[in-house]
């Protein structure tokens, strides 16, 4: 064993001891995959060329470098083709995840043979295989009509079934076979010690391991019973067991190999969402007619698709999120009550009720997809991944007041904010009067070069920078003080609009004055999914969906209809040239300036001018105020919607993208599909892409609009010059 490789073994067992988390990191979201993509390589390298570079930081333990098919030469059997040199590119594998780590942050652009290796994680590297007549084929992506088969349990059981657990239909069976306690269900099977367990489930060993998937967990046995499945017994008992089987886990079949810790398998227990509170989980919820419940993940390919590419920049900025939120459901009626009035329909949706659909537990779930784009570095999109759809929940009418009044103390635009539409739920009488603006300065005319340039000196000033920043100690909030709404308006709900207005003003505050997120912001795309099927039946089926667009910024939602396949948008981008946004900020005095590539800025530097963070521009007009709207879809009308950054939208059109998924087999493979589009254009940027699949999914008529514009454009780009030159 090389020395490099006993450091590693060495460095991942350290860890485990101390539970040291790497969440932190951009490299956290390939944490499931130990394998790396490599490219540049030259041509005349072999595979132990290849393995003698990478295992510098690591166990190679496998490596795929497709090659090129060629004629066989004289003296050959003719009619069948043989393998050339390979293509430049390849797939490799290490023993332990941390090595794919190192690799990245030290392999990628170095030179080899006069070459420049591109090195970068791979999220979902499948092997090809071969058919029943010897064919190397591509592996496949069942849909299941975009999701798996409902794996169900008795109804006075009071846990559901976790979908993406592979043991799940095991224990499933076993349980009706057997009384609840221990049956004999040795966790030998998965190394701990031979402790009888109910309702644990393996869903991976890998980069951070054994995941438990069951809210109620009984662990009973020589060490006792463990309440909940957190007792201190229960999980050092579970550890002990991961680091044991990554240990052992040496060869080429173990695909999900790499240092678990005991505080990963801490925290797995910890996102249980508790019962009766207002949270938000990682799946959703489903019950058939005959009182089965399941529990549906939200996980990309397997009810969603959805990916990520650094593209050229050094730091993965963008990101996404996907969770189930619960609403109130006098809010979620109101909101399909004034859709209805819109476009005066009598539809069965109409008459949508929360009780019908299943009860608070089932109809008042929405599930929550963002798209987010952060610039200044990752902390704010980071943030927004991971707390916006809370703030989002849990809002209330006495936390508007507190909220406009902070964002009026910003000044400049701000100075006479009334709250926009949060106008009804503002106590005036708790804020302060607007300040008026400081009096205009008059500056005598200069006579000469010289006059003006001492006039500049004197006169001209950097603006003075927001001063809300302060230090706040880890995972702390600003204060918002909890002030009642009006008279007139207790008791009432939020609708969605005025819910989003307050989660992002909230969350916009929660970045200014925190000084870790000094200098850096992000934009944000949501799309809320709520089922209107009476009882509650998963979006992805559902007869009818109600969607919600929550937007800042210039990240995008499209949708696909089945009848014709061309691309609705669902927001717009929030840029200076955009008639709306040029309007609202003609307030402020300055206008937007076109420069040298052709691009629009607000007063010269501003490209979005909707996006959290970036809190020296907030005077100028920089809001994060959303443009929220709605939209009822019979789900066999559309087949399914794309969110995307900047990064995607900038290089690939939205009709384009919409044309690209046609035939796609799963969600996955649809954005799979558009990656690999956007990277053949030139896509530079960090780039994100999302596909939500409706019941329509896989039926999209009409023309491709687009194919001869995308094979022109591929035989025309030069990847090895700037897109701009």
């Amino acid at each position: 064993m090389s020395t490099a490789v006993r450091n590693i073994q060495r460095l991942s067992e350290r860890e485990l001891e101390l539970a040291i988390d790497g969440s932190g990191s951009w490299h956290d979201q390939y944490r499931d995959s130990a394998y790396i993509f490599v490219g540049g390589l030259p041509f005349d390298l072999t595979e132990g060329d290849v393995i003698t570079i990478f295992s510098q930081y690591g166990e190679v333990v496998d490596i795929n470098l497709p090659r090129a098919r060629e004629e066989p030469q004289d003296g050959e059997r003719r009619g069948r083709t043989v393998a050339g040199k390979h293509r430049g590119f390849g797939f490799l594998m290490y023993e332990d995840q941390r090595s794919t780590v190192l690799a990245v942050d030290n392999l990628n652009g170095a030179q080899v043979l006069g070459r420049t290796l591109r090195v970068d994680h791979v999220a979902s590297y499948k092997h090809r295989t071969k058919n029943d007549e010897g064919k190397w084929v591509a592996p496949e992506h069942p849909t299941y009509n975009c999701a798996p088969p409902e794996i169900v349990e008795e109804e006075e059981e009071e846990e559901d079934v976790d979908l993406s657990d592979p043991m799940a239909a095991y224990f499933a069976d076993r349980k009706r076979e057997r009384s609840i306690g221990v049956t004999g269900i040795g966790v030998t099977d998965i190394g701990a010690n031979g402790i009888g367990v109910t309702g644990i489930g393996v869903t991976m060993i890998g980069a951070r391991g054994i995941g438990v998937s069951s809210i109620g967990v009984t662990v009973t046995g020589a060490t006792g019973t463990g309440a909940n499945g957190t007792g201190a017994n229960g999980i050092e008992a579970r550890a002990t067991a991961a680091r044991a089987t990554a240990a052992r886990a040496t060869t080429a079949s173990v695909t999900k190999v790499a240092a678990t810790t005991a505080n990963g398998a801490r925290k797995a227990l910890q996102a249980l969402p508790r019962k009766g509170v207002r949270g938000a989980q990682n799946y959703v919820r489903s019950r058939g007619q005959a009182g089965v419940s399941a529990r549906i993940p939200l996980r990309p390919g397997i009810t969603f698709g959805a990916m990520l590419t650094r593209g050229d920049r050094a730091e993965q900025q963008d990101t996404y999120s996907a969770t189930c939120i619960s609403l109130p459901c006098d809010a979620l009626r109101a909101h399909i009550g004034e859709a209805a009035r819109k476009i005066q329909s009598n539809a069965e949706w109409c008459g949508w009720s929360c009780e019908l659909a299943g009860g608070a537990e089932l109809g008042a779930q929405v599930v929550w997809f963002g798209c987010f784009d952060g610039h200044g570095g990752q902390s704010v999109s980071n943030l927004l991944k991971d707390s916006l759809h809370r703030v989002f929940a849990s809002a209330t009418p006495d936390m508007i007041t507190d909220t406009v009044r902070y964002t009026r103390s910003i000044g400049g635009y701000f100075r006479k904010f009334d709250g926009g539409v949060l106008a009804r739920w503002v106590s005036p009488e708790h804020l302060e009067e607007a300040q008026p603006p400081p009096p205009a300065q008059t500056h005598p005319q200069p006579g000469s070069l010289s006059d003006l340039a001492k006039m500049a000196e004197t006169h001209i000033h950097a603006p003075t920078p927001l001063t809300h920043y302060r230090a706040l100690p880890d995972g702390a909030h600003p204060t918002t003080e909890l002030i009642p709404p009006p008279e007139s308006m207790r008791g009432m709900e939020l609708n969605v609009a005025e819910r989003a207005t307050l989660a992002f003003l909230m969350t916009d505050r929660q970045i200014h004055q925190n000084e870790q997120y000094l200098g850096a912001g992000s934009t944000a795309s949501v799309l809320l999914v709520h089922s209107l099927d009476q009882p509650n039946a998963p979006w992805y089926s559902s007869a009818y969906v109600s969607l919600t667009a929550l937007h800042v910024g210039d990240t995008r939602f499209i949708l696909c209809p089945v009848a014709d396949g061309k691309a609705m948008p669902l927001t717009r981008t929030h840029h200076a040239e955009e008639q709306d946004e040029s309007i609202r900020l003609q307030r402020v005095g300055s206008g937007s300036v076109t420069d040298s590539f052709g691009e629009v800025r607000w007063m010269g530097t501003v490209a979005n001018t909707r996006a959290f963070g970036d809190a020296d521009l907030k005077r100028l007009g920089v809001t994060a105020e959303p443009d929220v709207s709605s939209l009822i879809i019979r789900g066999d009308d559309y087949a399914f919607a794309l969110g995307v950054s900047d990064g995607i939208s900038d290089v690939v059109s939205d009709q384009e993208m919409i044309d690209v998924c046609r035939g796609a087999t799963h969600p996955q493979d649809a954005v799979r599909r558009i990656m690999r589009f956007a990277d053949s254009v030139g896509c530079e940027d960090n780039g994100t892409v999302i596909c939500i699949p409706f019941r329509g999914w896989g039926r999209v008529q009409g023309p491709d609009l687009t194919k001869e514009k995308r094979e022109h454009r591929r035989s025309k780009i030069d990847l090895y010059r700037s897109k701009r030159q």
